[in-house]
């Protein structure tokens, strides 16, 4: 774990400007979690784990990378579950 005064050196940002950041952050964090909360774990797990690929596949598609192009997509290690599955 980082110091607020490692993270801001390692960022080139100010002390202050690393804790205003982190601020926003646990302001956004809070509702998302809020909104989370009603769905089991395996469920929110499901979801995470597909938004991750959302993620990984705009950024490869930023990168210049369509389907098939730029080789396989690395996955990191965890579950294989897929979102969407019966109830």
């Amino acid at each position: 774990m980082l110091t607020v005064t490692a993270l801001a050196r390692h960022l080139f940002l100010a002390v202050s400007t690393v804790t205003r950041i982190l601020r926003i952050r646990a302001d956004l964090v809070a509702p998302q979690r809020a909104l989370l909360a009603p769905l089991a774990r395996a469920e929110r797990e499901a979801v995470l784990k597909t938004l991750e690929g959302l993620v990984e596949a705009v950024t490869r598609w930023q990168d210049g990378c369509g389907p098939g192009e730029c080789g396989p997509v690395s996955r990191r290690p965890g579950p294989t579950r897929r979102a969407g599955g019966s109830r």
